[in-house]
């Protein structure tokens, strides 16, 4: 992701750059899939209700303990995300990334 200039949070293969600006880092211990979807939905919420993008433009949602060791749970939480949005007709604005340190991209 690095390589290819794609994350906001890293400036290179062995450098990360976190940004400080418009970024909000929510950390939910979470470990159910209940409970991350409700943490999910209260960033959604968070980023609906700024006021624009300069006080709140990005969401970087931190669950820790969620999918610790089941990588394709992880993978099918991620799929549902997205789709859900679409009645909010939110869809257009909320780009959703997924990062896991076990997991890659289906392309490689």
């Amino acid at each position: 992701m690095s390589d290819c200039g794609v994350c906001p949070f890293t400036s290179g293969p062995y450098k990360a750059a976190l940004l400080i600006e418009n970024i909000r880092y929510a950390v939910d211990r979470c470990t159910t899939l209940e409970e991350t979807y409700d943490s999910y939905w209260n960033e959604v919420v968070k980023l609906e209700d700024a006021v624009d993008e300069k006080t709140h433009s990005t969401t970087l949602s931190i669950t820790p303990n969620f999918s610790l060791k089941n990588i394709k749970l992880f993978e099918n939480f991620s799929v549902t995300l997205t789709p859900v949005l679409e009645p909010l007709a939110v869809e257009n604005l909320i780009q959703i990334i997924f990062f896991r340190p076990q997991w890659t991209f289906r392309d490689g």
